[in-house]
C-alpha cells in the first residue's frame, strides 16, 4: 500500500514536471528578480563587487556593504507604504496579520493562583482577562 502511494506520488510529480516544461517559462528567483530591486541597489551592489575585488577588506568595504543594505531597507519600506496605501475592502485586514505588534516580543511564561502556566500570547491575554 505505501510502495503504491510512492510509486504514484512519483509519477504525478514526474508527469507535472513534464507539462510544466513543456507549457511554463522557467524563471530563476534570485535578487535582481525581487520587485524591489532598483537601478540604484543594482549600481550599489556593482559598487561593492569592485571594491570586494580591488581587496579592500577594511572600512571601504563595510561603508559600501552598509550603503547597500541602507538601500535595500529603504526600497522595501518604500514598495511596502506604497502596498499598505493603495489597500481596499477586506485586504486592510489581510495586511494586518503582517504588522501585529506582538511580533518579537519576548516576555517570560504567566502563573495564575492555580499554578497554571500560560506560554503563547493568546494564553496570556486569556489569562490577564
Amino acid at each position: 500500500m505505501g510502495d503504491d502511494v510512492k510509486s504514484e506520488a512519483e509519477w504525478c510529480q514526474a508527469a507535472l514536471g513534464k507539462v510544466l516544461d513543456a507549457m511554463a517559462k522557467k524563471i530563476r528567483i534570485c535578487t535582481y528578480s525581487k520587485s524591489w530591486c532598483n537601478v540604484g541597489i543594482k549600481e550599489k551592489r556593482s559598487q561593492l563587487g569592485r571594491v570586494k575585488r580591488r581587496r579592500h577588506r577594511s572600512a571601504v568595504t563595510a561603508q559600501a556593504k552598509a550603503k547597500l543594505q541602507k538601500s535595500i531597507q529603504r526600497a522595501k519600506d518604500r514598495m511596502w507604504n506604497d502596498c499598505l496605501n493603495n489597500l481596499q475592502g477586506a485586504e486592510v485586514w489581510r495586511a494586518a496579520k503582517f504588522t501585529n505588534p506582538w511580533t518579537g516580543v519576548t516576555m517570560q511564561a504567566l502563573t495564575d493562583r492555580v499554578g497554571k502556566h500560560a506560554n503563547t500570547i493568546t494564553k496570556k491575554e486569556e489569562m490577564l482577562r
